[in-house]
């Protein structure tokens, strides 16, 4: 099952947004639109080559490496986006650790957004990917890519679609069935479409 909620924190003028992703499935609350037809979340990142990253607590190594490689390959897809390796929360745009709950999900990401606007679209503050190592811990280090790559795509504004893309929602599709481990020329002209509404810092 998909799940995706929204939450508004309209103290602090800022709103979170939850992205799920199942190893299999989708469910209710969910919207699937055509294959290989990118799809956006209206959120943009502050800023587009290095962007801080912190990785906290990684349950394996193995799933360390596969994320560090699903960072590689954003950062390879020509899409313009790099990373830069942080040393603390403080000031990290993305960060990175994982969790462990039987809740049918590979992987959450959660968007903190600002409420800078670009042409109806706002800024994000920072993203917060959480592997979840109960279930991916039997995954080898390309699986874990695939999972990492697609949480990364949120965190740069893509959001869910079908097919043979890194931001398919089903997790078994994109990986078992597509093979697909690195970031598609679809996912690539997703980001290229926010960069180009928006501006590249």
């Amino acid at each position: 099952m998909l799940a995706r909620w929204f939450q508004s924190r309209t103290r602090f003028a800022r709103f979170i947004i939850l992205l799920a992703v199942t190893i299999g499935g989708i469910g209710p609350l969910t919207h699937v639109p055509s294959a290989q037809a990118y799809v956006l979340e209206n959120v943009y990142p502050a800023q587009w080559t290095g962007i801080r990253l912190y990785e906290g607590s990684i349950a394996t190594a193995i799933e360390k490496q596969g994320f560090e490689s699903g960072v590689t390959a954003w950062t390879n897809s020509g899409a313009g986006v790099s990373f830069t390796y942080w040393g603390s929360t403080s000031g990290a745009e993305i960060t990175v650790k994982t969790y462990s709950a039987n809740d049918g999900n590979e992987a959450v990401t959660y968007i903190n957004l600002t409420s800078t606007i670009c042409n109806g679209w706002q800024q994000t503050n920072n993203a917060a990917i959480q592997l979840n190592d109960l279930n991916i811990q039997s995954y080898g280090v390309g699986r874990v890519q695939s999972v990492a790559a697609h949480e990364l795509g949120h965190a740069l504004g893509l959001d869910h679609n079908t097919g043979a893309v890194i931001m398919n929602t089903d997790g078994k599709a994109r990986y078992v069935t597509y093979g697909v481990t690195t970031p598609q020329t679809d996912d690539v002209n997703g980001v290229k479409a926010i960069k180009s509404r928006c501006g590249a810092p």
